[in-house]
């Protein structure tokens, strides 16, 4: 009789996150690392003259899995991070023209108004606006200048302090618009005269034209960390050998989502796992073929 080949695993092929009470799964494909940490404590019984425990008794487990993924979707991001039913939004279908946030009053509340200040900032027809985020400066009753915070789509930045502009925009009144260079955006006027108080200013975030998009909130007041099946699997191996584990109830801790130059990003995440008493189990690895 000779020894039976032994029981091996190789690589990582994926990883699915189960919800426990939809059922609905959605896969990790891009994962570069599982570290689970099952190990236990043992609590020994220490004293008088012996060198070595009278006794050993079981203590905590360690209960922890880090994962490492270079995969950001929505609904990744919603079981390891979190969220609320305001701290998320997803746009399927995207923005077919683009999309321009309302202006908010940041200092002051002169800079926007419908009557005699800025009623909004709108796409220029038929064009495809630079993304970001703008802040808009009164420097005179009726002119402004133009600050965006970054420049992927090749914006010229005119002074150190990321001005765009120029030279200052005159903001038309009786609702006439004027565009900003350079971005596809216009400023729509207020109704009335045009008479805002110098120093103010406004914000306003700008989408391009995409076919998709999303926003997830971390940290938010309405919060929640679901519970999730996590499953992992190594790569099949020749034979039609296969591993897996399956871990029934684990809770995320938040995210770090970690980012280096000329790098792809990763995703860095630590789960608590937690005893299922329904299976009985905390955690279960198979093992078919060898």
């Amino acid at each position: 009789m000779t020894l039976s080949n032994p029981t091996s695993m190789f690589g990582l092929h994926m990883a699915t996150i189960r919800d426990r009470v939809t059922k609905e799964t959605h896969p990790m494909r891009i994962i570069m690392e599982a570290n689970p940490d099952f190990s236990q404590e043992n609590i020994p019984l220490q004293g008088g003259r012996s060198p070595f425990p009278w006794a050993t008794a079981p203590g905590y487990a360690e209960a922890s899995l880090s994962l490492t993924i270079a995969q950001y979707d929505l609904n990744i991001l919603k079981y390891l991070q979190g969220y609320g039913a305001a701290t998320y939004s997803e746009n399927a279908s995207g923005d077919a023209t683009g999309n321009v946030t309302a202006v908010i009053n940041e200092v002051g509340t002169s800079a926007v108004n419908a009557t005699t200040g800025v009623a909004s900032v709108q796409v220029k027809s038929g064009a495809n606006p630079v993304f970001g985020d703008y802040i808009l400066e009164v420097t005179g009753a009726d002119t402004v200048d133009i600050y965006l915070n970054n420049n992927l789509d090749g914006v010229t930045f005119q002074t150190d302090d990321m001005k765009i502009t120029s030279s200052a925009l005159t903001v038309p009144g009786t609702g006439g618009t004027i565009e900003i260079p350079g971005v596809n955006l216009e400023i729509v006027g207020g109704s009335g005269t045009i008479a805002m108080t110098t120093g103010d200013k406004l914000s306003f975030s700008v989408r391009p034209v995409n076919t998709y998009n999303f926003e997830l909130a971390g940290g938010a007041s309405d919060e929640v960390k679901p519970e999730f099946e996590l499953f992992i699997f190594t790569e099949k191996l020749p034979g039609g050998m296969y591993r897996a584990l399956h871990v029934p109830r684990v809770i995320a801790n938040g995210v770090s989502p970690s980012m280096e130059a000329k790098g792809w990003a990763q995703l860095e995440s630590e789960l608590m796992v937690q005893y299922d008493s329904a299976l009985d189990y905390a955690w279960k690895f198979r093992s078919i073929g060898r």
